[in-house]
């Protein structure tokens, strides 16, 4: 149906793929498990009645002779036999079925993602990548890293141009949206199978330090972008740009990116950059970036000399307008944002929390 309207439907219709039950089909057979309980229920209750028969006891099953009993265990073997064949036949099936939907499904993807001119579907094709990325065949990974290098770029064409006729407030937020749904993307692809791919992908980490910045100066950052789109039903609860940030940032910084390596330069650099985003950020989401830097500074001790006011050596002056985490010199800096924070902000949370990461030098 989507082919077929080129690709003119509503995003919740893509979204309907997203149910699929493509991670867990055929792990699991329920009604293996439950022929092999009736099995043994069935023979606990013969022995049962073979007791009580020992007795004198009466039963609800008739006796029955060597030959009958005979007889009777040769038709439950067929059976079992019959019941086995058909349960691989089944599984088979089950197996092709698998393979031809999840090929279709990456074909209707793929091709959403190549199409030259931006499509509301864009999202939703991202988010089913990321959700089956560790079904992705390894054979297509360096080309879709590719197509991901592209959209991210084709999107910030023209929002950093304010100037750009196709430059708006609600448009602005949804290719902020789209960019940070590739980086996330391109990280899910690589966190499962694509480790062994040794693929670089510091500049999708460029790109979302780049993206920060841009992202405080929006005024509804906590609510989904608006859409062309109006529908009275809605199958998924649409992701925040804040939720998204978040998101792409615990990714970037999870144990299993770039082998568990704790980067100095790249954590100091993005808490820099998220402190000075913090001060134009409502006060929940000021606190998650408050709560995020301190998880930073727990990991690598170093960034504590970015905590204390005393001179120290560095290594150059702070470049805050360079959109290069390597190249910004973060440690030529400190937090002193903190005390803005501290002292002048009108949340008590927010003051608090500031406080507390004041405070983790010692801890």
């Amino acid at each position: 149906m989507i082919k077929e309207r080129h690709f003119k439907v509503h995003p919740e219709v893509l979204t309907c793929l997203l149910h699929l039950r493509l991670k867990s089909e055929l792990d699991v057979r329920a009604s293996d498990t439950r022929v092999d309980r009736a099995e043994k229920a069935k023979k606990h209750s013969q022995g049962k009645a073979a007791s009580r028969r020992s007795k004198g006891k009466p039963t609800d099953q008739p006796h029955l002779s060597k030959k009958a009993k005979k007889a009777f265990k040769e038709r439950k073997e067929i059976e079992k036999e019959v019941r086995e064949a058909e349960a691989e036949v089944d599984k088979e099936e089950r197996a092709r079925t698998h393979t031809e939907t999840l090929k279709l499904l990456f074909v209707l993807y793929f091709r959403i993602l190549k199409n030259p001119h931006p499509t509301p579907l864009l999202p939703a094709a991202l988010r089913g990548i990321s959700k089956f990325a560790h079904l992705v065949n390894v054979d297509f990974f360096k080309d879709l890293m590719q197509v991901l290098r592209g959209l991210i770029v084709r999107e910030s064409t023209d929002e950093d141009d304010p100037e750009s006729p196709n430059w708006d407030t609600a448009g602005n937020a949804g290719d902020i949206l789209n960019r940070l749904l590739c980086i996330v993307t391109a990280f899910e692809l690589l966190s499962g199978q694509g480790e062994a791919l040794n693929i670089d992908l510091s500049d999708f980490v460029n790109h979302l330090y780049a993206i920060i910045l841009p992202i405080s100066l929006l005024p509804q950052i906590n609510d989904p972008p608006p859409t062309k789109f109006t529908s009275n039903f809605r199958i998924s609860k649409p992701e925040s740009i804040a939720d998204m940030l978040f998101r792409a940032l615990n990714i970037v910084f999870s144990p299993r990116t770039f082998g568990g390596t704790v980067i100095p330069w790249r954590s100091a650099a993005f808490a820099k950059r998220l402190l000075i985003a913090s001060i134009n950020w409502p006060p929940n989401l000021t606190l998650r970036a408050l709560e995020f830097i301190e998880a930073l500074v727990a990991k690598d001790p170093k960034l504590e000399a970015l905590l204390s006011t005393e001179d120290r050596s560095a290594d150059g002056v702070y470049l805050p307008q360079i959109d290069d985490p390597q190249l910004s010199r973060p440690f030529g800096t400190s937090f002193f944002e903190l005390l803005l924070l501290q002292q002048h902000h009108y949340d008590s949370g927010v003051r608090e929390a500031a406080q507390r990461l004041s405070r983790c030098t010692n801890s």
